[in-house]
């Protein structure tokens, strides 16, 4: 695996079985996992953006992955206890503030988005560690002060190289407890950033 960082994007490449809610999400093959910065307010087809920005740098659709967020690739954390890797950003809005943000014509950047990339995983796995990514998210933001458990619009991608064996990801289990370990810091650290490119901070 190698990741690097392109004007707005957040490109992770290598060989990879990943499960995604993100757009066009589910499990598949795939060779690139992108987390992009979007416009806050963004509203144009999801499908037309990520067609023109895997273009743009170089990559197919069918072999891609990606998240979006409003929140800038600054506030951008990485962690990682082997043979576990996690990339994070975080941005807050309340679940309960949609009808006031309708009114607001600059609102926040507000979504968390999480890649855990780790080795060997089966896809009864994948869907494992995205329930313990979610736990330790929720810890993270409880720790952080916020008694919600997550913005409307989160998403999360779990991938493995080398697909394999590993079946259970639950925090009793030692890769468990590094993707909690993990998710739970970065996503505290993730929110003490900068949300923006202007240096602005929810």
């Amino acid at each position: 695996m190698r990741y690097y960082l392109k004007s707005s994007s957040l490109v992770i490449r290598g060989s990879f079985r990943a499960l995604s809610s993100g757009h066009d999400g589910g499990i598949r093959n795939c060779t690139t996992l992108l987390n992009h910065q979007v416009k806050p307010g963004f509203s144009e087809s999801p499908n037309f953006l990520i067609e023109n920005l895997v273009m743009s740098l170089g990559l197919l659709k069918k072999d891609s992955v990606c998240l979006l967020t409003a929140v800038s690739m600054s506030n951008l954390c990485i962690l990682s206890i082997d043979p576990v890797t996690v990339f994070i950003t975080a941005g807050i809005t309340h679940p309960d503030q949609v009808s006031s943000l309708s009114d607001n014509k600059n609102p926040e950047p507000g979504t968390i988005n999480i890649i855990v990339v780790t080795r060997d995983f089966s896809d009864q796995g994948l869907v494992d560690a995205v329930i313990t990514a979610t736990e330790a998210k929720v810890l993270g933001l409880r720790e952080s002060g916020h008694s919600f458990a997550g913005t409307l619009t989160d998403a999360v991608i779990v991938a493995s190289e080398d697909p394999g064996s590993v079946r259970y990801a639950g925090s009793a289990t030692d890769v468990g407890k590094k993707i909690h370990e993990a998710v739970f810091f970065g996503v505290q650290e993730a929110l003490k950033k900068p949300t923006t490119s202007d240096g602005h901070t929810k």
